[in-house]
């Protein structure tokens, strides 16, 4: 294969994450490098000043979601694979990642003791998983304690919609791990599970529209006990 052969191959591969994409990430700024820059000065200067973490409370989950939320959408190249958008590289470095989120996703665990679930697509990945794991441990977050199920889209969902089939999909994959963790029930501040039941997720469809975890809205569900807070929600029965 030719040099122009490899280069048209790319820009095509470019255009299709753009496509499946469908504006899922476009409402969100460019990443701002002076500002992240600067928030990643001020964790390694608060690093040795953090509080230590309070014992893990496994009735207290955050769902975290990765791309947009603590990884700057557009930070990192991606590809499509078998319909789903994926790192390029299956490593990511913890400079990839926003000082300011991972930041104020320690802040939750700290003053929650919440456990971390990979909803991510990141989770397909056993690389990629272990990629998140190191940049939680640099940061003094600790691992991610499971990841949620697969499952596929629904067929009459993707025709209409690809950005709400794929809410509709996280719900019930999300749904599903809760029914299995917490048999004995969950409560209905269970948004998730709310949204599961309606065709289009007014709840995630709100997350949609922020999507990066920032220090205001990290003490949001430490108040409320129960929202869904810029990319990642917070559940407690």
């Amino acid at each position: 294969m030719g040099s122009d052969d490899r280069a048209k191959k790319k820009t095509k591969t470019a255009a299709a994450v753009d496509d499946v994409l469908g504006g899922l990430y476009d409402f969100l700024p460019p990443p701002d490098p002076v500002k992240d820059e600067a928030a990643k000065a001020a964790a390694v200067k608060n690093h040795l000043s953090r509080p230590a973490l309070p014992p893990a409370d496994k009735t207290r989950v955050i769902f975290l979601d990765v791309d947009g939320v603590i990884l700057p959408a557009g930070s990192i190249d991606m590809i499509v694979v078998d319909g789903v958008t994926l790192p390029a590289k299956s490593h990511v470095k913890e400079s990839d990642f926003s000082a300011q989120a991972l930041g104020s996703l320690r802040a939750i665990v700290q003053q929650t003791g919440a456990t971390i679930v990979l909803s991510s697509e990141w989770r397909r990945g056993e690389d990629l998983k272990s990629s998140i794991n190191a940049v939680l441990k640099s940061q003094d977050i600790p691992y991610i304690r499971d990841a949620t199920p697969i499952f596929q889209p629904r067929p009459e969902l993707q025709k209409v919609n690809v950005i709400h089939a794929w809410c509709e999909r996280r719900a019930r994959e999300i749904g599903k791990w809760l029914k299995e963790s917490f048999p004995g029930g969950l409560s209905l501040r269970d948004t998730w599970l709310v949204a599961q039941k309606m065709s289009l997720p007014p709840r995630i469809k709100e997350v949609l529209k922020i999507l990066t975890i920032t220090m205001a809205a990290a003490f949001q569900p430490i108040l409320s006990g129960s929202v869904i807070v810029e990319g990642a929600q917070c559940w407690q029965p």
